[in-house]
């Protein structure tokens, strides 16, 4: 995988792709059935219960990406990684049988190991970090398209999300003077609200309205893979103590956004979370992770066994 090394105690970061297309030749239906013995039994059951080849394809292509980085972070072998999923339905490693003192996502040298991933549309993404203090991480991919309702202009279907954004975030899309600019702007802050909630790990229980992203960087989807760090996350006073702006929302400090155009048609956000509970804040931003398009099943499979 395509990693980052920042400086210590900076975090190290990678981010990793795999498109459908690849995916297609990562597995490929005369190959998908052998592809599953290499994940656990419950992965396989909950991609087998995908309706469509595609996703089943992207999901798949999700798990080996993950057990592929754990196997190279943790160097242990392929069999010793279990994998686990919180009540929210997160994906978290669960510790390393040959020692019980590594706590899960911990490496041997207390480097922690956070990671996430997401699919959409076209691409399955994988997000993680190396530090060495307790963060979490999450990202989220979507496809810039409108509904699928036939002849629905994108004026409707934005009107649709109205009340996911707050109103400064809903003049911002709509102060685009085209609808690919509305809709770019659209997808942009919803893969930001998602990669928080992910990185919280609170799924459903977040009100996407109580999050508020001010968007002060042009992302250009005619460069793909290049990133901006600039979106600032407000939250509306609730019971923490944040700084407080100017006009009375509170802004943490201990999160990091991310956002990648991966072609022209997808775009990504990263959300890097630290433990502000134990004073472990982020450092300045950092340079933004480097994308790694992934080509082929090999990359994937050096490592792998069946399970």
């Amino acid at each position: 995988m395509g990693t980052v090394t920042r400086g210590f105690p900076r975090p190290r970061c990678s981010l990793s792709g795999v498109t459908s297309t690849a995916a297609s030749h990562l597995c490929p239906p005369q190959v998908f059935e052998r592809l599953l013995n290499y994940l656990q039994p419950e992965e396989r059951a909950r991609i087998s219960r995908f309706r469509r080849q595609r996703d089943a394809l992207l999901a798949m292509a999700g798990r080996l990406m993950i057990r592929s980085y754990l196997v190279e972070k943790l160097k242990v072998p392929w069999d010793n990684v279990r994998l686990g999923r919180t009540p929210e339905n997160k994906p978290f490693l669960v510790g390393i049988p040959d020692n019980d003192r590594i706590p899960r996502m911990t490496c041997s040298n207390g480097i922690h190991i956070a990671f996430n991933v997401s699919h959409h549309g076209d691409w399955t993404v994988l997000a993680a970090v190396e530090a060495p203090c307790s963060r979490s991480i999450g990202v989220d991919v979507m496809r810039i398209e409108l509904s699928m309702i036939p002849g629905e202009s994108t004026d409707v279907f934005l009107d649709c999300f109205r009340s996911q954004l707050t109103p400064r975030e809903w003049s911002y899309v709509r102060a685009a003077t085209v609808d690919r600019g509305r809709l770019e702007r659209f997808y942009r802050l919803w893969c930001l609200k998602e990669s928080y909630v992910k990185a919280v790990g609170q799924g459903l229980g977040i009100d996407l309205r109580t999050l508020e992203f001010v968007i002060q960087e042009p992302l250009d989807a005619q460069r793909p893979g290049q990133a901006v760090t600039s979106p600032l996350l407000f939250i509306p006073p609730l019971e923490k103590d944040y700084p407080t702006d100017d006009i009375g929302f509170r802004v943490p400090e201990s999160y990091i956004f991310e956002e990648y155009f991966l072609d022209q048609n997808h775009c990504a956000a990263v959300c890097l979370a630290c433990d502000a509970a134990r004073g472990q804040l982020p450092p300045a931003p950092p340079t933004p992770a480097r994308f790694e398009r992934i080509e082929t099943v090999n990359h994937l499979l050096r490592q792998a066994q069946s399970l």
